[in-house]
């Protein structure tokens, strides 16, 4: 199925967003922190972005330390060889729209001082295929959970005219009766998944931060294939983009993508 992938922020931006231009095109970075509530419980975020080209000028002016601002955002898995050879892969959240929110808004103080918007928005909607079958585990409790990924699977015109087809592959949980309902389902089937964006971020090994991001599935609906036809498959860390990732990920946006607020 042709891929969905539409994210719904609102939070408070965490520290001055980062900059930078890299083959004619801007870029800036940053991160927004928020509470909400998911599945009957609140959970805290901190959801790094990427803004691109108009957007990223305008990001950077006018999204300072502090304010409350609503995102329009997609997701990427952006995918890379190391200097030693290995192969790498993050999932991004590419800002399409912002807006500065006005108003007094409930925030809460985190260790390091900064705040967190107390009654967030964090809403996802993914549509794509599995790429396996998920499998039931159980915690200590005897709660149901499954981890599974959906590949969203794109189609679109490069700015050098050329027709490109890129798979994205996010990770996402299921709990419960949601977690059973997904474990029943075969290799390939088309899903309709409504949640929320997960960050994770540690410290490896070897004392590098790390971070991930993930989503948790809140709602799941099996998408119907066409007729006649048949499913298939197809926080606040130092994990900047580099330069050689941003050119690469400059040569895969489409024209549409590329457009200021």
């Amino acid at each position: 199925m042709k891929s969905i992938a539409q994210l719904n922020l609102i939070g408070i931006v965490v520290r001055p967003l980062a900059s930078r231009t890299v083959a004619g095109t801007d870029f800036a970075e940053g991160t927004i922190a928020l509470d909400s509530m998911l599945n009957g419980r609140k959970i805290t975020n901190y959801v790094p972005l990427t803004f691109i080209g108009g957007a990223a000028k305008s990001a950077a002016e006018r999204l300072t330390p502090g304010t409350a601002v609503s995102i329009q955002a997609t997701v990427r898995q952006e995918k890379w060889t190391t200097t030693d050879g290995q192969k790498r892969s993050k999932v991004r959240v590419q800002a399409l729209r912002h807006e500065v929110l006005d108003g007094d808004f409930a925030t809460i103080s985190d260790k390091n001082g900064g705040l967190r918007l107390a009654d967030g928005v964090n809403s996802a909607l993914l549509g794509g295929n599995l790429v396996a079958t998920p499998v039931i585990r159980y915690t200590p409790s005897g709660d149901q959970v499954t981890d599974f990924t959906l590949a969203l699977n794109e189609k679109f015109t490069n700015r050098q005219g050329e027709v490109v087809e890129r798979t994205s592959f996010v990770d996402i949980t299921a709990w419960k009766e949601i977690a059973q309902q997904v474990a029943a389902l075969p290799k390939g089937t088309a899903l309709t998944v409504i949640g929320a964006t997960v960050s994770e971020s540690w410290t490896d090994k070897d004392g590098n931060k790390r971070s991930s991001l993930k989503f948790e599935a809140a709602q799941i609906f099996v998408v119907q294939p066409p007729q006649g036809g048949r499913q298939t498959s197809s926080v606040p860390v130092n994990d900047t983009l580099s330069d050689a990732d941003a050119k690469e990920f400059i040569d895969s946006l489409s024209e549409e993508e590329d457009m200021p607020f």
